[in-house]
């Protein structure tokens, strides 16, 4: 038994009478004064005594005002509705200033628990933790004619080496870790050519499930589309057994992903938390027929195939437009080719607009190397409590990677956070000040956005500059800039004035306005193609809970009628 679970044990073992004080379990502090905590925990003991309770939100956050609604999930069972009816009631008597919205977490759509899971505190343990919370952590529902077998002994799970920095080599197969599993192969990437059990290859297609680290953004499953390498610790290489479909154990290893980030964020130290073995054993999982898995699969797949296509495309479009921006600006192409006599690889019209020799800086006559700054403003507005809106879409770091925004959260002003100021308008660029490398920058597209201070907002002076501040500040060669001197600073962070300093070889109007008219069209597909992968995710991640709990059946798929158990 577990030191958690000897805990647990201990504390439910005895019998609490009304007037006992739960264990409360907050390892953090929550926006409620002395009185009104004790006023909360009071009407828990009376109405739902030994109750597991949850509070989330804006109090959690430490973003509320004083009359902020206090948010609250419990773990209760179908008998104790009449309880829960009773406590809203008195809540809503009592004398704090503040509503409280009670819920019961088998009510609360599957969409909405990962949020709560994400930030929640625990108010009180109670000894229902056992019965309620343990119930859903490991014994989800699903429908009943699905059979109930543990998650572990659907699949063979093996575990990735701990790797000594004597088996790194500048060359070899990669050493695939959490980082390359989501960022792919980066310049931090290790290499190897020494050689190791085939259970630990990786090879591209493969499943794998990083069981340990920061619970709401490493603790998930992944296909691995890169090359072949070796799996690194924290990361088990899952093969399912011979009746399950391998996709259809992916979208249900998705599917607990709530349940994972709940059971990690219980073993938390330094920021860190697992999925054990022995957790794997305990959760009751489950699987329908194999004609079903799959007609499961084809819905799931078809939105994800759709993704993966938007996303090879943008990656062919991107490099088409860096190979047209590093050919122009950076290699001189055309000029060069004109200096040396080479015939003409561009439509005429273009080619006559470039100098004919390059000077004695090595670069188009009449050209100018210049800094961000002379094409582009950086952090030109803010918001303050003077111009702020009643409410923001907000943009942060860690939703930013590698030239996309894939997530924004809304916030009231007076629930913001407190970095949630730059105003961010369409055709501005975003870079990530900290930890550079990490690749949080993208392109702005659409209206109504608020960017995080953590963010250099480059907007061009004049539109025909957007091309060319997008594709200079966030080029490989000058994220690897900032990412060194961040890496040389006390703080892993660079200023926006050192972004701003980026140094780009400027050309005449006329060539600035072609390449614009050429490149922003390339970009406009781009984003066209994210958006539209934006809403086909939304449309998988609405689809995924209500086909794995039964409230949406397959049609065709030959099995008796679903209900959640």
């Amino acid at each position: 038994m577990s030191d958690f679970d000897a805990e647990l044990h201990r504390r439910c073992s005895r019998t609490l009478r009304d007037n006992d004080r739960p264990v409360v379990a907050m390892t953090r502090s929550i926006d409620l004064s002395v009185r009104e905590q004790e006023t909360v925990r009071k009407l828990l003991v009376r109405f739902l005594p030994n109750t597991e309770a949850w509070v989330y939100g804006s109090r959690v956050r430490w973003t509320s005002r004083p009359e902020s609604d206090l948010d609250m999930v419990v773990f209760t069972t179908p008998e104790q509705a009449s309880a829960v009816s009773n406590l809203r009631e008195a809540f809503d008597e009592s004398d704090l200033t503040f509503r409280v919205d009670l819920f019961v977490w088998d009510n609360v759509p599957q969409e909405f628990r990962r949020e709560i899971v994400r930030e929640h505190i625990v108010f009180s343990n109670g000894c229902k933790h056992d019965e309620s919370t343990k119930s859903w952590l490991y014994n989800p529902k699903f429908p009943v004619h699905w059979e109930r077998i543990p998650l572990y002994d659907m699949a063979q799970w093996k575990n990735g080496l701990a790797f000594r920095d004597i088996e790194f080599s500048p060359t070899g197969k990669p050493v695939i870790k959490i980082a390359e599993i989501k960022g792919g192969i980066s310049g931090k990437t290790k290499f190897t050519h020494n050689v190791f059990d085939e259970s630990v290859r990786v090879s591209p297609g493969d499943l794998l499930f990083s069981w340990s680290g920061q619970p709401e953004t490493s603790i998930d499953a992944f296909w691995w589309r890169g090359p072949e390498g070796w799996l690194n610790q924290h990361v088990f290489r899952v093969t399912p057994v011979e009746n399950l479909d391998t996709t259809f154990f992916f979208y249900l290893l998705r599917h607990l992903k709530p349940n994972f980030i709940a059971i990690a964020r219980n073993k938390q130290t330094t920021g860190l938390g697992h999925v054990t073995k022995r957790d794997l054993e305990r959760i009751e999982a489950a699987a329908p027929p194999l004609v079903e898995q799959r007609a499961i699969t084809l819905i799931l797949g078809a939105l994800d195939d759709r993704i993966e296509l938007n996303r090879c495309i943008n990656e062919t479009l991107e490099v088409m437009a860096r190979a047209i921006f590093k050919d122009w600006f950076v290699d001189f192409g055309p000029t060069r080719a004109k200096a040396e006599g080479r015939d003409p690889y561009l439509p005429q019209e273009l080619w006559k607009l470039f100098p004919d020799t390059l000077d004695n800086e090595n670069k188009p006559m009449g050209w100018r190397v210049v800094s961000l700054t002379e094409l582009a403003k950086v952090n030109p507005e803010s918001w303050s409590k003077k111009n702020a809106p009643h409410e923001v879409e907000y943009v942060d770091l860690a939703s930013t990677k590698w030239g996309a925004i894939e997530a924004t959260q809304r916030f009231l002003w007076e629930e913001a956070p407190s970095r949630a100021k730059r105003i961010l308008r369409p055709g501005d660029t975003i870079v990530g000040l900290v930890r550079p490398a990490n690749g949080s920058y993208s392109f702005v597209s659409s209206a109504g956005l608020t960017g995080s201070t953590g963010f250099a907002v480059l907007r061009p002076r004049h539109s025909r500059y957007t091309p060319l501040v997008l594709l200079s500040a966030t080029a490989p060669e000058n994220i690897e800039r900032l990412a060194i001197l961040a890496d040389g600073a006390a703080y892993p962070a660079v200023r926006p004035e050192v972004v701003g300093a980026t140094q780009i070889v400027v050309p005449d109007d006329a060539v600035a306005t072609r390449f614009s008219e050429l490149v922003s069209p390339i970009i406009n597909q781009m984003e066209s193609n994210k958006r539209n992968n934006h809403m086909l995710a939304q449309s998988r991640d609405l689809l995924l809970p209500r086909l794995f709990s039964g409230e949406l059946r397959v049609p065709g798929a030959e099995c008796p009628a679903a209900e959640a158990t």
